[in-house]
């Protein structure tokens, strides 16, 4: 039965279609330690314990690491959109999208203040963390204009 998904994936990727990827989103916030845009793909707990201490490492106690991922047929994916200077920022996939057999597109948001918005007034770091099924292919990352 794998097989046969595999192959009608594969198949409708060459025929031109898109395939929309499930996705849920795992974690996000507005602080933490990394400080520089960025993404990661997350594909196993030790590469998880690696991002987690490093998202963490500005905290006493770091929290615990959590282990509550089928690293078998699941995998993350991170966003980062680096230091902002107020709250009131956040990042959102909007859509996870395979193109064609070897190329998936994470089409990504980013929410910035309004005007009259009132927000923290400290440095944040806003990311957000999403869950899919794991995924075969090039993973790009494309910044949507958000809907106001």
């Amino acid at each position: 039965m794998l097989t046969l998904a595999i192959f009608l994936v594969s198949l409708s990727a060459m025929m031109g279609q898109v395939e929309k990827i499930p996705f849920s989103v795992y974690m996000s916030g507005e602080y933490c330690a990394i400080e520089k845009p960025s993404t990661r793909i997350i594909t196993t707990q030790d590469a998880f314990e690696k991002y987690w201490h490093e998202l963490y490492r500005n905290h006493e106690p770091i929290p615990e690491v959590p282990k509550n991922i089928n690293w078998s047929k699941e995998m993350l994916i991170a966003i980062h959109l680096g230091t902002r200077r107020s709250g009131g920022y956040a990042v959102k996939v909007v859509s996870v999208l395979r193109k064609s057999r070897d190329e998936i597109i994470v089409y990504y948001a980013e929410k910035k203040p309004r005007k009259d918005e009132i927000v923290t007034m400290a440095l944040t770091q806003p990311f957000t963390v999403i869950k899919t099924p794991i995924l075969s292919g090039k993973i790009k990352f494309e910044l949507v204009k958000s809907k106001k």
